[in-house]
């Protein structure tokens, strides 16, 4: 007979029944590893249980009572018991597999909170320091001398401090220096807070500005030499998930969402030698240092989320899953950068106060106070994951690459599966001499699965058109402006899986827009299995040459005040330092395999679902479901065969295989167990 074994106490349960979903035919994450069952209330049991009939137990029968089922005096699962309801005469009670898995128990836990705050990585790789300078300039009368070369600027020739801007930066970069240069203009106009940024490159550079008497003009208006350092990312620009974190080049026009006028949009810039930018101008007020330019996020590899989630559980994991090429290359996004705003004095930081924070607007002469957006390079890595609960993300996951989580629930382990390798394997038990008649239940309709993105970012969102078939086809963006096409025509290019429709607007040149992106749900079929992915991929988009993983989603960035939380789950493959069509090096990132330069490089892969790379996770269960017949058995299994199907979950009838979607065993203190067994056939 089997026992439950709760508070020293030993209560004989004649029968239980355990329903397993193999969870391979649904898209939803199962774990009703649950038992019903009804006992007497005798004293006894009362008491171990905390009187639940007594109005006046002072029990909290919300919290579990631990406890463990037995047979035949062998422990066979450990958990707890809920209590339902009581009365004087029975006690109904569910008892849950502590691992159950953790449908019962886990409904609330985080994903952040799998990631101990501790966890940390510390960025402190290599670097080239580097310099430049830092040009302002009035609108009015001037001379800039750099290496012997001097312009002369007069108030007269230019319409505004912008325009005087631009001719300086057009003069810098045709010395022949080699020099990089930007120019950043405030919202505010005539300021101190707009001006040129120029680095050295091969040769040294000395400059002066002498700005003339005038108007507005202070003592802020000259040319400030400055150092950077651009980061050697050495390991961290090869692919390799043992690195935990990558910093990949991407392209956010959203992410502070106008918070930042001098933001471009470019998170984890990198110079054209592949070093990774960091450098921030520092202002003397708190307002004026919320511009910035350059902006650090790093991302976690998929493979490192899911270990820290069992890891926290204290669940073993293993699996086929870890060592699958395109799976160990995967980066979740994340929205939370590491750059912050900090107050210094001299060269110290100063902890932010109301007093040091506003000194700079309050006295604008001051120079006492330095305001700089800076890194924390000590990387917390429960800070990087989406802002979601464990299941969904482990559902999410599941879905988009078709796996299956089994469960040894004695030894506290999970081998994380493709379902394509268990209906490849054709590793089976054969239980044809113990099988009673096979009955058909149901003659499959289905007309295979039908695929849907839950969540998709305003730049997938604006392309979301039925995909027409293209009246051109191109490798790159760039390509468009060459074809000869008519206005309301298709061209589809391949190196952003993306279709653009040639538009024109009333005395606006005829331009290409985004018309529809690969990734998108597929229409209705009548019959089909819904099935949501639930990881989106992140679109491709070229900006400034680059071609880089872009999306529009606000950051969750405290001193921009800025608090977004959703950013749904969005993976991108990473590929390393790659050098794009003009020679520039970067960390590249891409959801299709369309390399830096936007030519086809067979060892990359495309996430879009219905891609060679995507459809080998899938079309053998779609295979299966397609005019599928289900079919239920009963059956006697040893204890022999109930661990083989935990592994298998393919049976063999007379030489005929089928894969098994629900088993109920009946828990007895028999040697064989009476199972019965809902099944599909397997097509061969």
């Amino acid at each position: 007979m089997a026992e439950i074994r709760v508070n020293d106490l030993t209560i004989p349960v004649p029968s239980l029944i355990q329903r397993i979903r193999t969870g391979i035919f649904t898209p939803d994450l199962l774990g009703d590893y649950s038992f019903p069952f009804t006992v007497r209330n005798t004293e006894q049991i009362s008491l171990a249980l905390g009187l639940p009939a007594d109005p006046q137990s002072a029990t909290d029968f919300s919290q579990p009572i631990p406890a463990g089922l037995y047979l035949r005096a062998n422990r066979l699962y450990s958990g707890h018991l809920d209590v339902l309801e009581a009365d004087q005469d029975d006690i109904k009670l569910v008892f849950v597999l502590s691992s159950g898995f953790f449908i019962q128990d886990n409904t609330s836990l985080s994903l952040q909170s799998c990631y101990d705050p501790e966890d940390t990585i510390l960025l402190d790789p290599p670097y080239d320091e580097i310099g430049g300078y830092r040009i302002r300039c009035a609108h009015g009368d001037a001379r800039l001398t750099v290496n012997g070369n001097v312009l002369l600027l007069e108030k007269d020739d230019y319409a505004d401090q912008v325009e005087q801007l631009e001719a300086i930066a057009d003069w810098l970069e045709g010395l022949g220096l080699g020099l990089i240069v930007t120019v950043l203009i405030s919202d505010e106009g005539h300021s101190s807070a707009s001006y040129i940024d120029y680095w050295d490159t091969g040769t040294v550079t000395t400059a002066e500005m002498v700005q003339m008497p005038n108007e507005g003009v202070n003592r802020s208006y000259i040319a400030t030499p400055k150092t950077a350092r651009r980061l050697l990312m050495g390991d961290y620009n090869t692919p390799d998930d043992a690195n935990r974190i990558a910093f990949p080049m991407i392209y956010n026009p959203n992410l502070y969402e106008g918070a930042n006028p001098i933001f471009d949009g470019i998170v984890n810039r990198y110079d054209d030698q592949g070093r990774l930018d960091t450098y921030n101008p520092s202002y003397y007020s708190f307002s004026d240092a919320l511009q910035w330019q350059n902006t650090l996020i790093p991302f976690l590899y998929l493979t490192d989320v899911v270990k820290a989630i069992f890891a926290h559980l204290n669940i073993r994991v293993s699996g086929e899953f870890f060592d699958d090429p395109l799976i160990k290359k995967l980066l979740v996004y994340n929205n939370r950068p590491i750059d912050f705003l900090d107050v210094r004095q001299g060269a110290v930081s100063q902890r932010r106060t109301p007093g040091n924070v506003d000194a700079g607007d309050d006295n604008p002469e001051q120079t006492n106070l330095i305001y700089q957006n800076v890194f924390d390079f000590n990387i917390r890595l429960s800070r990087h994951v989406p802002d979601m609960p464990v299941l969904d993300f482990l559902k999410a996951i599941k879905n988009t690459f078709f796996l299956k989580y089994d469960f040894n629930l004695l030894q506290n382990a999970v081998e994380i599966r493709f379902v394509r390798s268990i209906i490849r394997s054709r590793e089976s038990l054969d239980l044809t001499a113990k099988v009673e008649k096979l009955f058909l239940i149901r003659n499959g309709k289905e007309s295979g699965l039908q695929f849907s993105y839950p969540s998709k970012d305003a730049l997938l969102s604006r392309a979301q058109e039925p995909v027409p078939d293209p009246d051109h086809t191109v490798d790159t963006y760039t390509e468009l402006s060459a074809l000869d096409a008519e206005i309301d025509e298709f061209a589809y290019v391949r190196s952003l899986s993306a279709t653009f429709r040639l538009e024109k607007e009333r005395e606006d040149p005829a331009t290409w827009q985004l018309y529809a992106f690969d990734v998108q749900d597929d229409p209705d079929r009548p019959e089909s299995v819904d099935w949501p992915i639930g990881a989106t991929p992140i679109a491709d988009a070229y900006y400034e040459g680059w071609k880089l993983p872009s999306l529009e989603v606000t950051a969750y960035s405290p001193d921009a005040n800025l608090f977004n939380t959703d950013t749904g789950i969005r993976l991108t493959v990473y590929y390393g330092q790659q050098a794009d069509g003009q020679g520039r090096s970067y960390a590249f990132a891409s959801a299709n395999a369309y390399d830096a330069t936007g030519s086809l490089d067979e060892s990359q892969a495309n996430l879009f679902v219905h891609s060679e790379d995507m459809k080998h996770y899938w079309t053998n269960l779609n295979n299966l479901i397609i005019r599928s017949k289900k079919y239920r058995t009963n059956v006697l299994l040893t204890e022999s065969d109930r661990y083989t199907l935990n592994r298998t979950r393919i049976i063999r009838i007379a030489n005929v295989l089928y894969l098994i979607d629900q088993i109920e065993l009946l828990i007895t203190d028999q040697e064989r167990t009476l199972a019965k067994l809902d099944l599909y056939k397997l097509k061969t």
